[in-house]
């Protein structure tokens, strides 16, 4: 019986957060267009022309700062099965997530280790239904393919073949030209590679890669009109680091004070559990292993999101925005690899560990268990 229990429940507790994702969609999606969805219309008109050009530009065509160019493949393709009815999107896009957690249960086996009761709560961050804004809004199926393709990128960049460094590369440009963030893939990427201590061909195949894919991306490129200046936020630096604040904190907590308590708690703590890997070894070379690299990577690149994101939005004045619901389905990773870090930290012995520093490593883990529990009860 206890067997039983141990298998079956740790199973039913990851299957229930897509389950109840499915049942929101089932009761709130509405096939009627909206926001972004009829800007895609000049596109869909492109499609049904049946002229190559029309579509290769309008696949090409800048939406806002992004070229969503293979979520415009997969958006033409569900339209021309389902006559353009945008709940087919929403399904979708679970679909996709379902894949990304597919592809976090890789990176967890790697990094953690097999004990599936402990992704448990990656499952209820992944599905979360404080992102109940791209849930709905068919159209931000690009925003879950940038997520994919990024956590399948640096699962396969952790490889050492070169087949797995051609996939890795594969996905880093459906990342870069499914959302601009995933441009940031590159150099998250790169700083993976040389953690992992790659051979210099790697390094060289993934820069020359990353710098074509960045210059292509920024061919015929326009700044979006009644956009701010990127520098705004630096005229009001607390305004902006609020907003970054909140950003990172979204996830968890469904409304802007919320959220800014939020982010603040999980920069604190990742600061402390940096400092106690400094503090470990100073040189940081017997404090970070192959397999914390990977679940770092994750951290870093939602880190470099938030902060893209602010740089590109506090100049509108609205600091609620850091806080809504369609920046959350990036911001999660971030919040994912951090739990990967110290959960590893609690289940496994850590080589130069000192007496003080095991105390410091359960209060910090306990400490973001309890912000995983607040949060997502409030989202939820």
């Amino acid at each position: 019986m206890k067997k039983w229990l141990g298998r079956c429940l740790p199973l039913l507790l990851l299957l229930l957060p897509p389950v109840l994702a499915a049942v929101y969609l089932s009761s709130f999606a509405v096939d009627l267009p909206w926001w972004d969805q009829w800007l895609f219309v000049p596109s869909l008109r492109a499609l049904y022309s049946a002229r190559p050009e029309s579509i290769l530009i309008s696949l090409w065509a800048q939406h806002n700062e992004h070229r969503i160019f293979f979520a415009k493949i997969i958006l033409f393709a569900l339209a021309r099965i389902s006559a353009w009815n945008v709940t087919v999107e929403m399904w979708f896009s679970l679909f996709i997530s379902a894949l990304t957690l597919v592809g976090l249960a890789f990176i967890y086996r790697k990094a953690v280790g097999r004990s599936w009761w402990g992704f448990v709560p990656i499952a209820w961050l992944v599905f979360s239904l404080g992102q109940w804004e791209n849930m709905l809004l068919g159209f931000a199926l690009c925003l879950y393919l940038q997520v994919l393709a990024a956590v399948f990128a640096f699962y396969l960049l952790s490889g050492t073949s070169w087949r797995s460094e051609v996939a890795a590369l594969l996905c880093a440009v459906v990342a870069s030209l499914s959302f601009s963030s995933g441009l940031l893939v590159w150099p998250v990427g790169l700083m993976q590679l040389l953690a992992l201590r790659a051979s210099r061909p790697r390094l060289v195949l993934w820069s020359v890669v990353g710098i074509a894919t960045c210059g292509v991306f920024f061919i015929d490129y326009a700044t979006p009109k009644a956009h701010p200046p990127l520098l705004a936020g630096l005229f009001s630096p607390i305004t902006t680091a609020r907003f970054f604040l909140s950003n990172v904190g979204a996830p968890l907590g469904g409304g802007k004070d919320l959220s800014l308590a939020m982010g603040t708690c999980l920069v604190v703590l990742m600061g402390l559990f940096l400092a106690s890997r400094i503090r470990r070894d100073p040189r940081l070379r017997l404090a970070w292993s192959a397999s914390d690299v990977v679940a770092a990577t994750l951290v870093m690149l939602s880190l470099l999101t938030s902060a893209v994101i602010t740089v590109s939005r506090v100049g509108f004045g609205h600091i609620e925005w850091a806080a809504s619901s369609r920046y959350t389905t990036l911001s999660t990773l971030g919040i994912v690899g951090f739990y990967m870090l110290l959960l590893k930290d609690n289940l496994l012995p850590v080589t130069g560990e000192t007496r003080s520093t095991v105390p410091l490593r359960t209060r910090l883990f306990s400490a973001l268990l309890a912000l995983l529990f607040v949060g997502l009860v409030t989202t939820n």
